[in-house]
């Protein structure tokens, strides 16, 4: 296992921020050695949550998901959402996509995505606004004056 330059307990609350964020927010960007690492962290924790939502006493199992992810709303989100979506999955519930290393350092990155998440492009689309066609209206503008104008006149 890849320690991070780090000790253990600041690595594993590392991996547990960002499972977290990958239960939460659908895709996380990150290094390499941290996707490989938060990949199978987050396999752990989802199928902890599908198992979870299938059991009748499912308390016990609900307290592991809420000790393992650091948000409560991060539980729900697997319990109430991935769950149902991956319960017909046996395993591997996340995709790593290598990216352009990072501009800085030259680091390989790597983005995290669960399977079965809305596709960055359509999201996106989702989101943008159409541009409305702009009236020609004339704004007054005030210019600046300056020296220059100052000694001209």
């Amino acid at each position: 296992m890849n320690k991070f330059g780090r000790k253990k307990a600041n690595r594993d609350h590392l991996l547990a921020n960002l499972v977290t964020s990958l239960v939460q927010f659908e895709r996380v960007t990150t290094t390499e050695a941290k996707a490989k690492a938060t990949r199978s962290q987050t396999d752990r924790v989802l199928s902890l949550a599908v198992r979870a939502s299938k059991a009748e006493n499912s308390l016990p199992l609900r307290r592991r998901l809420l000790a393992a992810l650091n948000s409560p709303l991060a539980a729900k989100k697997a319990l109430e959402y991935w769950a149902p979506k991956l319960s017909e999955r046996p395993a591997g519930y996340v995709k790593m996509i290598k990216i352009a290393p990072r501009k800085g350092d030259g680091a390989p990155m790597a983005q995290l995505e669960i399977l079965g998440a809305v596709p960055f492009a359509a999201t996106r689309a989702a989101t943008e606004v159409e541009e409305v066609p702009s009236a020609d209206v004339k704004v007054k503008t005030r210019t600046r004056k300056t020296k220059k104008d100052d000694n001209a006149e």
